[in-house]
């Protein structure tokens, strides 16, 4: 079998040929130089739309970079404050627990029962009250004495009235005081 394929090879190898070809390199053909008045109008219109493509891909990410970096500042400032809110409402909080404080060691029981405690005081068998004369009635001994003299009852009577009406407003300024922080902030509290 090896020599009838011997032989069939060489009646294939050379069916139809006389002469065995020669091969040689040839140089690739040069191309000439690319300009673009040589380019078509397709190219140059694809190429028009690819560059305002790119363009539009550029700006849109900057954009959208920027929106991002907005977005950003604003939820860290919104926690800034949400933070500083917090911090105010403690503030707040303290101050008023201070406030409430102050107004519980400032009441008469409190006093009474400090002045009772470790100061050993007790209480005054009668109250006396001293009144001081304001810068307007000061005056020398002797006139004092002669005006004294020369009061009639009725200007006394007006006087006292005086001085009860202002005992009253002071008695009412200090009820207010005690409404406004006193029992009324410490219900509150509770």
């Amino acid at each position: 079998m090896g020599p009838a394929a011997g032989k069939l090879d060489v009646q294939i190898r050379g069916a139809g040929r006389e002469a065995p070809t020669r091969l040689r390199l040839v140089p690739p053909p040069r191309k000439a130089a690319r300009s673009s008045a040589s380019s078509s109008p397709a190219v140059d219109a694809c190429r028009s739309a690819f560059q305002a493509a790119l363009v539009a891909l550029l700006a849109l990410t900057l954009f959208g970079l920027a929106r991002v970096a907005l977005s950003a500042k604003v939820t860290e400032s919104s926690m800034d404050a949400l933070k500083l809110e917090k911090t105010i409402k403690a503030e707040t909080r303290i101050a008023d627990r201070l406030e409430l404080d102050k107004s519980m060691l400032v009441t008469p029981s409190r006093i009474e029962s400090i002045a009772a405690g470790p100061l050993q005081m007790t209480k005054a068998p009668a109250l006396l009250y001293i009144s001081v004369p304001g810068p307007a009635s000061v005056a020398t001994p002797a006139a004092s004495t002669a005006a004294a003299v020369t009061r009639s009852s009725a200007p006394a009577v007006g006087h006292a009235l005086s001085g009860v009406l202002g005992a009253a407003l002071d008695v009412t300024e200090r009820e207010a005081r005690t409404l406004l922080v006193g029992d009324v902030g410490l219900a509150a509290s509770r």
